[in-house]
């Protein structure tokens, strides 16, 4: 087998059967098996599953039912586990493929004996669609850095993996840790991946709206990012990358806790505003964080928490005029 797509079902009843056709519809589907995960959906989701799923009968799919929900982390473990293909593709099920991603993607990865592959993509949001793209010199030279310091997306939709490199590293999704797993996961592969190629085409479309799971945050979404911090700190140290990584692991930091300040309120924000001061020196130089977060991030950390809450207002006003 080529490819196992890997897709978790749960929530999913107004987008499951565009996202399923654009899979089954590939113009790569010989040598492919699409494994899907119910993880206890609620909705109308897999009675949709089902009737699409019964126009395909020549392709390879199969259905595995979670006893109960697990979390999208858990499900995508279960998938993994019981995929047999050389390569490995991850798919939300609110998401769609544009129909030679898997084709394209499978021969960039033979023709090189790729590990991985990444492409570009598109983030679809209700009003517009805007397109991703990814660094050719950051993708091939050293991905470790550039997804800690946020020239690469933390994307796992984009990106076609040998299964091996999850089996002979044993790379698992851990259980509970639904926000940020993407990161987590990546960072392992490319730390053990000998060669990473990509391509310069937009081939995946993410799926943005208000009940997503990122535009849903609680005091568990946060915990879960200051646990990924602490658990990112132990495996660079662990394979001995600390210290090469050091500058881009504190830029990591600073991520992390815009996203904290820029998120959460009372409190918790405050809290959050005082969070890795050793980094402070840093916030200026950060190379993918927009001046006007850098600017939100220094005033909160000084703490005029007023100032951020003010820009982010602005921001959140603008984001929803444009989108």
């Amino acid at each position: 087998m080529d490819i196992s797509v890997l897709v978790p079902i749960y929530g999913v009843e107004n987008y499951v059967e565009q996202s399923l056709r654009s899979l089954f519809c590939q113009t790569k589907t010989a040598g492919v098996e699409f494994i899907l995960v119910n993880d206890c959906t609620k909705d109308n989701s897999m009675s949709i599953v089902r009737r699409v799923i019964s126009e395909f009968s020549n392709l390879t799919i199969k259905v595995i039912e979670h006893e109960e929900n697990k979390g999208v982390a858990v499900a995508r473990q279960t998938a993994l586990d019981v995929a047999v293909g050389k390569y490995v593709q991850f798919c939300d099920s609110d998401d769609w493929l544009e129909p030679t991603m898997l084709e394209d993607m499978y021969n960039c990865a033979t023709v090189n004996d790729a590990d991985v592959v990444v492409c570009d993509f598109y983030v679809n949001h209700p009003k517009k669609i805007i397109y991703i793209s990814q660094s050719k010199e950051d993708i091939e030279q050293d991905c470790v850095g550039a997804l800690l310091n946020g020239k690469m997306h933390p994307f796992l939709l984009n990106k076609i993996i040998k299964r091996a490199i999850f089996i002979e590293n044993r790379i698992k999704f851990i259980p509970g840790i639904n926000m940020g797993e993407d990161f987590f996961c990546l960072l392992k592969v490319f730390n053990f991946a000998n060669t990473v190629k990509y391509l310069p085409n937009a081939y995946y479309y993410y799926r943005q709206y208000a009940a997503s799971m990122c535009n849903n945050w609680s005091l568990k979404t946060s915990t879960e990012l200051i646990n990924l911090e602490e658990q990112t700190y132990n495996f660079l140290e662990q394979q001995q990358n600390i210290d090469i990584y050091r500058v881009e692991y504190d830029y990591r930091r600073i991520t992390i806790q815009h996203t904290l300040v820029y998120e959460t309120r009372g409190e918790e924000q405050k809290k959050y505003a005082t969070l890795y001061p050793e980094v402070t020196t840093l916030i200026s130089s950060h190379p993918t964080l927009p001046f006007h977060y850098k600017f939100a991030l220094t005033n909160a950390r000084a703490g005029r928490i007023w100032i951020s809450n003010l820009i982010y207002s602005v921001i959140n006003l603008g984001k929803k005029i444009l989108r």
